[in-house]
């Protein structure tokens, strides 16, 4: 039978130090870093170990923060408990590391990175098992942040056929899938940023839900809505109950039987609140939820959950001939009323996002 997911946290005990120009790490010169999420500005803040980059021209004082390389590390435990069932999976769940950076569990690298905007899975069940001798092994995470700046420039080198061109503090800031606001624009500071900005997690299942999608059916009068809800899993389980909620009260719910990873369902709600532009009226929400089971209703076992939030509209590009002329019309229309919609430049609220 399987054993419902576990989701351990590692969000504190994390310590950072630099690596001087030589990439040796001064490891005897650790600092205690802030429960993730976190970066590497917001921690020397933490410290004292730079003013802050706001205030008078304190900006150009801590640009040698962007210039290093970084280690972040922490030391976890697995509950021995956890792992007596040996169908489980051990997994670190990285939601966002900033930038390029190399992840090593107990000396081994176990995941490198390029990207800021994407999360990783690394199964560390071999690792964790092989070590695990002691009751509550403890097991070290180290991660490398390497200099972003520099990396930009290797990429560039790297591709010499590009015509790389921008208007603002220099060309290297293209090359890298990173925050752009990072290297400064017309009135924003140059703060290059690095660091874990999301949630590390340990998950433990033998089945997770890994997705949910939604697709609207909107009939034309608007009166009745079919909603499809698609699940994906990792792993199996016996049924999943999926509802519909609004405003924290059911809608709709069923629950259906599974004989796979994947499984849509399609749930009718009559008379839907529908979502609008803020300018024609409320952006109604409802809320997609699965649980995962095993069992009968006398003995119910839940396994995984998630949820997801969605609107039921119809949206339409109108892309029409125009009368007496070429070309074509185009325009938004939302539930059947044409809308007007134009785009603007939108400034980040703060440089350093874990500060809001």
């Amino acid at each position: 039978m399987a054993i419902p997911k576990e989701t351990l946290s590692l969000s504190e005990g994390w310590k950072y130090t630099a690596m001087d120009g030589s990439e040796a790490a001064d490891l005897k010169n650790w600092h205690n870093a802030q429960p993730l999420p976190t970066s590497i500005h917001l921690d020397l803040l933490a410290n004292d170990s730079i003013p802050d980059p706001f205030l008078a021209k304190n900006e150009q004082l801590v640009q040698w923060a962007g210039k290093k390389t970084w280690i972040y590390e922490k030391q976890f435990t697995v509950p021995s408990q956890l792992l007596k069932n040996l169908t489980r999976m051990v997994v670190l769940v990285f939601e966002g590391l900033d930038t390029y950076t190399t992840v090593t569990l107990n000396g081994k690298i176990i995941l490198e990175t390029d990207n800021m905007f994407l999360s990783h899975r690394v199964d560390i069940t071999e690792q964790v098992r092989s070590t695990q001798t002691a009751e509550n092994e403890t097991h070290t995470l180290r991660i490398i942040f390497h200099n972003a700046e520099q990396k930009a420039v290797e990429e560039m080198e790297k591709h010499p056929e590009q015509s790389w061109f921008s208007f603002h503090f220099g060309n290297k800031r293209l090359a890298v899938r990173k925050a752009q606001y990072h290297f400064g624009w017309d009135w924003g500071p140059v703060l290059t940023d690095c660091g874990p900005w999301k949630q590390i997690n340990l998950e433990i299942y033998q089945t997770r839900l890994t997705d949910i999608s939604i697709r609207i059916h909107l009939d034309t009068d608007h009166r009745e809505a079919v909603v499809d809800v698609s699940v994906e899993m990792e792993g199996l389980a016996d049924y999943a109950r999926i509802s519909i909620e609004r405003d924290g009260l059911n809608v709709e719910s069923r629950v259906v039987s599974l004989s796979d990873e994947r499984t849509t369902t399609a749930i009718r709600i009559r008379n839907p609140k529908l979502w609008w532009p803020w300018t024609l009226g409320d952006p109604n929400l409802y809320t997609a939820k699965v649980t995962l089971f095993n069992g009968s209703d006398s003995s119910v076992e839940e396994l995984d959950s998630l949820q997801k939030r969605f609107g039921i509209r119809k949206i339409e590009l109108v892309q029409q001939p125009l009368r007496d002329q070429e070309g074509s019309s185009f325009f938004f229309r939302v539930n059947g009323v044409p809308i007007f919609a134009a785009g603007s430049c939108w400034v980040p609220l703060d440089s350093f996002n874990n500060k809001l």
